[in-house]
C-alpha cells in the first residue's frame, strides 16, 4: 500500500459518512457529548478530505500561507 495519500480523500469521506450516522444515533440516545464529539470527527473528516481533494497551488509572488 504505496499510496495512502491517492486514497485518502475517499477513506476520509467515508469516516465523515460514518461519524455523521454515529452522532445521529448518539443523539437519539441523549449522548450529547459522545455525539458532540462524533460531529468534531465528522467536521474533521470533512475537511481533511476537502484539503488532500484540491490540488496543491505554488504561493503566487513568492508569497507563503
Amino acid at each position: 500500500m504505496n499510496e495512502p495519500d491517492i486514497e485518502a480523500p475517499a477513506i476520509a469521506d467515508y469516516i465523515a459518512d460514518l461519524s455523521k450516522e454515529l452522532a445521529v444515533m448518539a443523539r437519539s440516545a441523549r449522548m450529547d457529548l459522545l455525539a458532540y464529539l462524533l460531529e468534531m470527527a465528522t467536521d474533521e473528516a470533512k475537511a481533511r478530505s476537502r484539503d488532500r481533494a484540491e490540488p496543491m497551488t505554488p504561493p503566487k509572488n513568492g508569497q507563503h500561507s
